[in-house]
């Protein structure tokens, strides 16, 4: 679970353990709210600039066929939260964190069949670059009617990020079973 600077040397025990037959449930975070809340206050103009609240197993990933950009998240029109505004005044809807629904879950899968919401701040999104022998299986995704933004312009929605966010109306994976050779 949020396998932030896991070093290369890890990533080649995990790959052995699985190549082996082992099962493996991996969750990496291109926005970790709990690291960023956890993280010491700063000067507010700094942002919390230079540090990363992203998890990554690019080697892994990569030879696995799984996309997956560490510096994007998901924006979703139709699953948007509704919260409390920046300002105070007001609630705004944040397509950033996502409320989930029964219809973004994969209802033929045991891991996902009886799910029927789900609250996820800063989501990333998984896309299936898999071979002939991996079946990449997507188990939660977006509405059809989302986007990506930079995860460092994430925590200033309402504010910046509202003017930088676009939407290619695309159904993105949130999260994925890998399984054959």
């Amino acid at each position: 679970i949020h396998p932030k600077d896991i070093s290369e040397k890890a990533q080649f025990a995990i790959d052995q353990y699985v190549l082996g037959g082992g099962k493996l449930l991996v969750m990496v975070d291109p926005k970790s709210a709990v690291e960023l809340q956890n993280q010491p206050r700063q000067n507010p103009m700094m942002g919390g600039m230079g540090q990363s609240q992203s998890s990554d197993m690019p080697k892994l990933l990569e030879a696995w066929g799984v996309g997956y950009r560490a510096d994007q998240v998901v924006a979703d029109r139709r699953c948007f939260t509704a919260m409390p505004s920046r300002s105070g005044r007001g609630i705004d809807n944040n397509p950033l964190v996502l409320s989930l629904r029964e219809e973004n879950f994969d209802k033929k899968d045991v891991t996902t069949s009886q799910l029927s919401q789900m609250l996820m701040y800063w989501a990333g999104a998984l896309v299936d670059q898999t071979s002939e022998d991996i079946t990449f299986t997507p188990l939660v995704s977006s509405s059809d009617r989302s986007g990506t933004l930079d995860q460092m312009t994430a925590q200033f929605v309402g504010d910046v990020a509202s003017k930088e966010l676009t939407f290619d109306d695309t159904r993105r994976t949130i999260a994925a079973r890998l399984s054959g050779t």
